[in-house]
């Protein structure tokens, strides 16, 4: 353990947008490949299996306890346990919480203090079939449930603005453009299908911030989603082949393999951060 700050060799990142993983209470994962981007937990343990590979030479880590293999390379350790570093990750000084609590990491990530209702008209719930694209305009939603098929796909394409939906689904193969700068906020939770796509349009850009009242989001095997992820009551899931750009918030994250890095873009909406990672885990 480590005791005053003097002997600290500089202290974590208290800025969200320096990471791209950021859990509230825990991180585990069974591997980690990262070009850049910081790896951090606000409260609890950050846990890769002693078989993992950690490659994340420009990352810092950070939580109360870091776990990792003496084969791990990263930049440097901010951890509470003396036996966090590894020989090429160093363990750089004690750690402190960079955030007051899960209200702080709340505020940071721009998550409401209201969080706005969604629709529970019938009629404002959405399905896109397999073989169809519909676009729709920013407003007040349901569910959002977009169709697909290992040999068809259904494609939505929303449009810059803020949206409210009480869960987003998408199914196999299925597809989710966002043409443009957006918010998205969703009361319930995110399934995204193996093999399905949320990005935003390459052509249009901009950031999509996703904010997420609901305890699960997931994405399954061989899903790519772009987004800033804020989901602080939820468990994040990033299943093996996931490719994921932006950066991500969760309560507590579970994933594959993760290969990224950190890219900074302006941001213009409503949240406070101004970064994006890429992410791929595969088994």
């Amino acid at each position: 353990l480590f005791g005053g700050g003097a002997h600290l060799a500089r202290a974590q990142s208290r800025d969200l947008g320096r990471y791209a993983l950021f859990a509230i209470d825990e991180l585990r994962a069974r591997s980690l490949r990262l070009d850049r981007g910081d790896v951090g937990v606000n409260g609890g343990l950050l846990f890769l299996r002693s078989e993992a590979r950690l490659d994340a030479p420009n990352s810092e880590l950070s939580a109360a306890t870091v776990q990792i293999s003496e084969t791990a390379r990263c930049r440097r350790v901010f951890a509470n346990n003396a036996d966090a570093g590894a020989r090429a990750c160093a363990l750089a000084g004690g750690f402190v919480a960079p955030f007051a609590g899960r209200a702080g990491v709340e505020a940071a990530c721009g998550y409401p203090v209201i969080f706005p209702s969604c629709s529970a008209d019938p009629a404002r719930k959405i399905t896109v079939p397999v073989g169809t694209t519909r676009t729709i305009d920013p407003g007040t939603y349901g569910s959002l449930i977009v169709k697909g098929s290992p040999s068809a796909k259904g494609t939505v394409v929303l449009r810059p603005g803020r949206y409210v939906f009480c869960s987003i689904e998408t199914e196999r193969g299925a597809v989710l453009t966002v043409a443009g700068p957006s918010v998205v906020y969703v009361a319930g939770d995110v399934l995204l299908g193996t093999d399905s796509s949320t990005n935003r349009s390459p052509s249009l850009g901009g950031v999509t911030d996703v904010l997420v009242a609901g305890t699960t989001v997931r994405l399954a095997r061989a899903a790519s989603a772009t987004m800033q992820l804020c989901a602080p009551n939820a468990t994040l899931w990033m299943g093996p082949g996931v490719t994921a750009s932006g950066r991500f918030v969760a309560g507590s994250i579970r994933a594959a393999l993760i290969r990224g890095g950190l890219v900074p873009i302006p941001s213009t909406t409503t949240t406070t951060t101004t970064t994006t990672t890429t992410t791929t885990t595969t088994t």
